[in-house]
């Protein structure tokens, strides 16, 4: 006899359908057939919802579109189709959201997380089931509200986290108690059964499973029942025969119902690993009935096959709380059968798909928790709301809240008083600042127009004199022209390179180029500048000495150093200037030395102040000399007394 003979709504239903026309009470009919065949005929379950879903498109009723995306999505998540079910989903949310209907909106976020948690995606799966409580408890829909809080006691109870799993599933079981629900408990109490298996606490797990099988055998539900039998394979673990028996009857009505999903595969694998516990376990073997009994490498062989296909089809369903199990067992089998290599294989996937497990359900504790506390504060929130309603309490609360006020506001006052002090001593510090930068520019174009303009000047008069009176200059006189307009413009030359390299070094993530330099090459670059001025040059041991350096500062400085230098000593009986090189403490040290009169206090001050440009003519090299060896890390120094000369240092 078929389950729709017992059922005398079924029977209704199916004298009524002849009688409608093509309209929304059709197609609300063909929706409520399919949801009664669903527990086990889902073939034609499945012929009911697409003819609802097709009338719903013919008739452009966006409300039964929703309605039976929903179910259609529904059955292929029952059945293990997993990504067929989520685009429907996802078409029947927007519906819902669009026409404001609530119940759908609830019951599909339900339904997504549901099929989120199956592809163990549990963080997203905790989303839509939060959503939907959220949403369930504004519209103060207990019905609502049970199944919603049954979700995510299973979400708790696949992270391991019993205690608030059995909280969530409690407060559901006893919602379903007030509303006189018979759907609901069943899945509850398999859940609160569930637990129980986890913590190897297998009386109680065995009491509540059969409580809900219970409840499945007297709402009809074969597939509640299926899935019963299937979870009561875990509990008894030390009876193989009973187990099996389980197994047995579970494939029975699974095949009756012509359906495979998750629980048939959870079916196959455990049968092979039970298989697999008789072929290693002597005890057991024996134990067993000789009805059930297998030649021991019968058993191995088969539990073999049995794991292959369970472990295929879990990969295939993203089911990767089983897939643990069975790549370990599998792996035993393997190693059993001599194949180490593969054994490896599948125990190295066992391990990593648990570490990813377990790092997926630290992040689900975390989102849990933070979801329960939202919930926790919406209860205070709404006791506070409560409490308000008393009068003389809103106005003692209405008083502290002035008082705190005024103390917050003076509070702000004051803190907004001192930072605006502190604001203002800080921008008459940089107005300080800039004042003082702006005199320092000054001095400096000052110093700057006066070193450029001589050498130009100078060779603007020789020009014309050249232009206009040429005939006034015999060819001595004009052969010293040329020298010196020669030495005027390399001079000037020479100034506008340390210029620039200077204006670049000044320039905001500008950085020198550094490398190997000889100090030979330094000493040669100098010698092509000056070997023809009346001063007689000496550079000392410089030939096989390096420095890590960039080469145009390095030139620069030295550059400008024995111009000074060569100024100073013109004027001595008998002028000289020495360049030398010396290792000291793993640092070189170059040095150029004259005799000429040697400088002042304030001259010196020079090199390490900014506001000293006591000499027009040396004031201006020296600061850049300065500002390009801080650049490249070179430390300048001085030595000098009157009448004695002058000793410059550079240490790289």
């Amino acid at each position: 006899m078929t389950a729709q003979n017992n059922n005398a709504v079924l029977d209704s239903l199916l004298r009524l359908l002849p009688t409608q026309k093509e309209d929304s009470n059709h197609i609300n009919l063909l929706n409520e057939l399919m949801y009664q065949y669903m527990t086990f005929d889902t073939k034609k379950s499945l012929e009911y919802v697409n003819q609802a879903l097709a009338l719903s498109e013919k008739i452009k009723w966006e409300q039964g579109i929703a309605t039976s995306s929903r179910y259609k999505a529904t059955l292929f998540l029952e059945t293990g189709k997993l990504d067929e079910a989520l685009p429907l989903y996802e078409r029947a949310l927007v519906i819902s959201k669009k026409k404001g209907d609530y119940l759908g909106e609830v019951m599909i976020n339900y339904n997504m997380g549901t099929l989120l948690q199956h592809k163990s995606d549990f963080v997203k799966a905790s989303e839509h089931y939060f959503k939907g409580i959220k949403l369930a408890e504004e519209k103060k829909d207990k019905s609502l509200v049970a199944p919603g809080k049954y979700y995510v006691s299973v979400i708790f109870a696949q992270q391991n986290d019993f205690e608030k799993a059995r909280k969530y599933a409690f407060e559901s079981l006893k919602v379903c108690e007030e509303l006189d629900d018979i759907y609901y408990p069943g899945p509850i109490l398999e859940t609160i059964g569930y637990t129980y298996v986890k913590e190897q606490k297998r009386k109680e797990a065995t009491d509540y499973y059969l409580k809900s099988l219970a409840y499945y055998d007297s709402s009809n539900s074969e597939m509640g029942k299926a899935k019963i039998y299937g979870q009561l394979v875990e509990c008894s673990s030390d009876d193989p025969a009973k187990q099996l028996h389980y197994i047995q009857q579970a494939d029975a009505i699974w095949k009756k119902l012509e359906i495979e999903n998750t629980y048939t595969v959870n079916n196959t694998g455990n049968r092979g690993v039970i298989y697999y516990q008789l072929y290693k376990s002597d005890s057991l073997y024996q134990a067993l009935p000789d009805s059930l009994k297998l030649p021991r490498a019968t058993l191995l062989q088969q539990s073999k096959i049995l794991l292959r296909e369970a472990i295929t089809d879990c990969e295939q369903m993203n089911m990767g709380d089983l897939l643990v199990q069975f790549y370990k067992f599998y792996a035993d089998i393997l190693a059993d059968t001599k194949d180490y290599q593969g054994s490896l294989e599948y125990y190295k996937k066992s391990v990593k798909l648990q570490d990813s497990l377990f790092s997926q359900e630290s992040k689900n504790k975390l989102a849990g928790i933070e979801s329960q506390r939202a919930l926790e504060l919406k209860d205070k929130q709404l006791l506070i709301n409560k409490l308000e309603i008393n009068k003389k309490r809103t106005e003692r609360i209405g008083l502290i809240v002035g008082i705190v006020a005024l103390v917050i506001i003076g509070t702000l006052l004051f803190y907004q008083s001192r930072n605006r002090k502190r604001n203002n001593d800080t921008l008459l510090q940089l107005n300080n600042e800039l004042n003082e930068a702006n005199k320092l520019k000054a001095k400096f174009f000052a110093i700057l127009s006066h070193d450029l303009r001589s050498p130009v000047a100078s060779l603007i008069s020789y020009l014309q004199l050249q232009d206009e009176a040429p005939e006034e200059m015999d060819a001595a006189t004009s052969q010293a022209y040329k020298k010196n307009i020669q030495q005027t413009a390399a001079a000037l030359l020479n100034n506008m390179e340390a210029l620039l390299i200077w204006s670049k070094g000044q320039m905001e993530n500008f950085k020198p180029y550094k490398q190997q330099v000889m100090v030979s090459s330094l000493f040669h670059y100098l010698d092509s500048y000056f070997q023809n001025k009346d001063v007689t040059f000496h550079f000392v041991d410089g030939k096989d000495t390096s420095l890590y350096t960039d080469i145009n500062y390095m030139q620069t400085i030295m550059y400008n150093l024995t111009a000074n230098a060569v100024k100073a000593a013109a004027h001595s009986t008998s002028p000289m200037v020495v360049w030398q090189v010396e290792i000291k403490d793993n640092k070189t040290i170059l040095s150029i030395s004259d005799n000429g009169p040697g400088m002042t206090a304030a001259q010196q001050q020079v090199l390490f102040s900014n506001d000293s440009y006591n000499n027009h003519k040396t004031g201006f090299g020296l600061h850049i000399i300065r500002d390009l060896a801080k650049s490249i890390d070179c430390t300048i120094s001085v030595n000098s007394e009157a009448g004695k000369g002058t000793v410059f240092m550079l240490e790289v």
